[in-house]
């Protein structure tokens, strides 16, 4: 009976064993499971807060793009200096700016966010500049939630200031300009006698729009029905070109580029059609390759005709013809 109580004995030990290590087991399991679940839950959280902190940042980079697109041009304009590299100066600027907002995100919610612009460039459309920046946001309390991202931002330059007709006749003392027209005085015609251009005379007290709006006109034959021209020279709409000024080289003073750009009207003081000289077109008269064109009547008002000077081609491209 002895041996038969020992035996009992000793399987109730190895079954008492055998329960506590399988305790102990299912235990660590589920201690590790609510840990794993916890990393879980707390990288989810890390990772969400990244996310929305990247978005953010995200957003800012548009507003401080244009930001910096109006100091820049307010300095040309003031200054009357034009830039030797736009995208550079462009990219400097909006670099600083986005480091102050990193700075701002470290300080307030400790997420580290560095950017960096590895490019500017002229949008499809020339009203709008191409920003391309690398992010990369990450927090100290963990290495794993870590983002890179490559985005690319389009910067408006609808409402800034158009620095080209002062870089070009700024410096001529009868230049003068106000919140939504360019006066140019002498300073077109004395511009355009510099560039041997014929009856330049007829440019002296021309205007021109000095704020960048982009025409609703489109397509752009429509200028040709009704008061739509007149609407639009009212309006001081600017319009896309190929052979038109984009805003970056016109931030540099230049007349024409190979990049697609925009154009605007300069409109003579003079009200007689028929007439001959330089083309009205901003890049006609700004860049190297100037050619004349005859005046026409858009508008009469109270018996004044208001006209201004176009070539075939662009009376063409305007339904004019």
């Amino acid at each position: 009976m002895k041996i038969k109580d020992d035996k009992n004995g000793n399987i109730f030990l190895v079954v008492s064993i055998i329960t506590i290590i399988a305790i102990l087991i299912l235990s660590i399991i589920l201690i590790n499971s609510f840990i794993d679940l916890s990393k879980i839950n707390s990288n989810t959280i890390e990772s969400e807060t990244i996310q929305y902190a990247l978005d953010d940042y995200k957003k800012n980079i548009a507003i401080i793009g244009y930001e910096s697109l109006k100091e820049i041009s307010e300095e040309v304009i003031t200054t009357k200096v034009p830039l030797k590299d736009s995208k550079k100066e462009i990219k400097n600027r909006i670099q600083e700016k986005l480091d102050l907002k990193s700075l701002e995100y470290l300080n307030s919610q400790n997420i580290h966010i560095t950017s960096h612009i590895t490019n500017i460039a002229n949008d499809e459309d020339p009203f709008y500049i191409d920003v391309t920046v690398y992010i990369n946001a990450y927090t100290e309390n963990s290495e794993k939630t870590n983002y890179r991202k490559t985005v690319m931002e389009k910067i408006s330059i609808i409402n800034l200031k158009d620095p080209l007709p002062v870089l070009k006749c700024g410096n001529d003392e009868s230049f003068s300009y106000n919140q939504t027209h360019v006066n140019y005085g002498n300073s077109l015609a004395n511009y355009l006698k510099l560039h041997d251009q014929k009856n330049y005379e007829y440019y002296i007290n021309a205007s021109s729009p000095f704020i960048i709006k982009k025409c609703i006109y489109d397509p752009y034959i429509q200028h040709g029905i009704g008061v739509t021209m007149k609407n639009c020279v009212e309006n001081c709409y600017y319009h896309e070109s190929a052979d038109g000024t984009c805003y970056l080289h016109r931030l540099e003073g230049k007349g024409d580029c190979l990049d697609y750009g925009m154009e605007t009207f300069i409109i003579p003081a003079i009200h007689t059609p028929n007439l001959q000289a330089t083309s009205a077109s901003d890049h006609v008269i700004f860049g190297y390759n100037s050619y004349p064109g005859t005046s026409f009547t858009f508008n009469t008002y109270d018996g004044i005709n208001e006209v201004m000077f176009l070539d075939e081609s662009h009376k063409s491209k305007y339904g004019l013809l």
